[in-house]
């Protein structure tokens, strides 16, 4: 502070005095902070999507997902992930959770319905460029991977988006339903019926 002479001269100010006013400007500063945002309108609700990387990081989130999960899950995999997934799918079904497993090749998965896509599997790897699995449990949160050879570059996704989950579920789904008419026309009718459909060779051609 100075003190009202000629010249002014500078006095320190006592510590406990200094700091006192300190603390009282910076409760003021705060009240007025919390004032201001007591006016802010709340974000909406919004749902987050984490990037996963590297084949066991994914395969953890997988065994996440599937230990919440109360009523259902759908699962595409390949057979090497079954050993993998097989202690909580199975912790799962004691729980009372539908497990229908869509498997790329023959596994012992622990599951109520399984549908052995292998007739499927060398289309299913064309058009992704890699092994894409997909794990939906709930109908509210899914782990979508891509595993390459290289077990660190493998990418993935895990979301509890609605319209996210929605999509894979329809895929493991339509996965399924082709499965099916594949083994009720034969491999050869239904390669006859694929070839004289455009779109379906325009499909299937593309990745």
């Amino acid at each position: 502070m100075d003190s009202q002479t000629e010249p002014v001269l500078y006095l320190p100010v006592e510590p406990a005095v200094l700091f006192s006013r300190i603390k009282a400007e910076t409760e003021k500063l705060i009240a007025t902070v919390i004032d201001d945002l007591a006016e802010v309108k709340p974000v909406d609700k919004f749902e987050l999507t984490w990037n996963l990387r590297g084949q066991r990081t994914i395969s953890d989130k997988i065994i996440e997902s599937i230990n919440r999960a109360a009523r259902e899950i759908y699962l595409s995999v390949w057979p090497q992930q079954a050993a993998l997934l097989n202690e909580s799918l199975a912790f799962a079904i004691s729980r009372g959770v539908h497990v229908i497993a869509a498997t790329f090749g023959k596994c012992d998965i622990q599951a109520h319905e399984t549908i052995n896509l292998e007739a499927c599997a060398v289309n299913v790897s064309h058009r992704a460029g890699a092994k894409l699995s997909a794990v939906i449990c709930d109908d509210t949160e899914v782990v979508i991977g891509e595993f390459t050879e290289d077990t660190e570059a493998s990418k993935g996704v895990y979301t509890k988006t609605p319209s996210i989950t929605l999509i894979a579920k329809e895929y493991i789904k339509h996965d399924i339903m082709v499965n099916l008419l594949i083994n009720y026309l034969g491999e050869s009718e239904y390669q006859k019926f694929c070839q004289q459909h455009e779109i379906i060779k325009y499909i299937r051609a593309k990745r």
